[in-house]
């Protein structure tokens, strides 16, 4: 059985390990490794939601949400926008179908290309906003609607009544802008 001693080294103040090998007959001298402190970064806005759901499921903390008559409201203003909507792409699509053309110039003046570019371009907003609705009703199902996906806070219902599809409250928003 080889002998270990153990010493505190009188300069360093860290625990040494001497060991006397039986083959070799040679001391071998091993550091204590010593813990020593990490200064971190600040986590962005993402990883620190991401680190607070984390704490919430280890916690076993309830997540908040709407309650299912306020649920049952936002879905009523989603598909009252959601029908808005399709109207006005079922309009943009029959503008954009009509090959009526007055000379390559409309009533006012102005280019008829440039007009199907602007109808072009508020087709593919509206094809948008209604992917996000159908987002929007998903998450109702899943209850998770009106949380925030930086914050995992509620999103405030002044903002849902006019932004209905919102997954980021006003603060969080301004922060990832920046």
């Amino acid at each position: 059985m080889p002998k270990v001693k153990d010493t505190l080294a009188k300069k360093s103040k860290k625990r040494v390990t001497m060991k006397a090998t039986p083959k070799t007959k040679k001391t071998v001298v091993k550091k204590a490794t010593t813990a020593k402190t990490i200064k971190r970064k600040p986590l962005s806005a993402a990883k620190q939601a991401i680190a607070d759901i984390i704490i919430a499921v280890i916690v076993a903390e309830p997540l908040p949400r709407y309650s299912d008559a306020k649920l049952a409201h936002f879905k009523v203003l989603l598909e009252q926008r959601e029908e808005k909507e399709r109207i006005e792409l079922g309009f943009i699509n029959s503008c954009l179908s009509s090959n009526i053309e007055h000379g390559g110039f409309s009533e006012d003046g102005s280019s008829v290309s440039s007009e199907k570019e602007n109808l072009n371009l508020q087709r593919s907003r509206i094809i948008t906003t209604l992917e996000n609705i159908s987002k929007a009703y998903a998450r109702i199902r899943d209850k998770s609607y009106g949380r925030c996906k930086t914050t995992n806070k509620l999103i405030d219902e002044a903002r849902l009544r006019v932004h209905p599809w919102a997954t980021q409250s006003m603060v969080a928003k301004l922060q990832t802008a920046k």
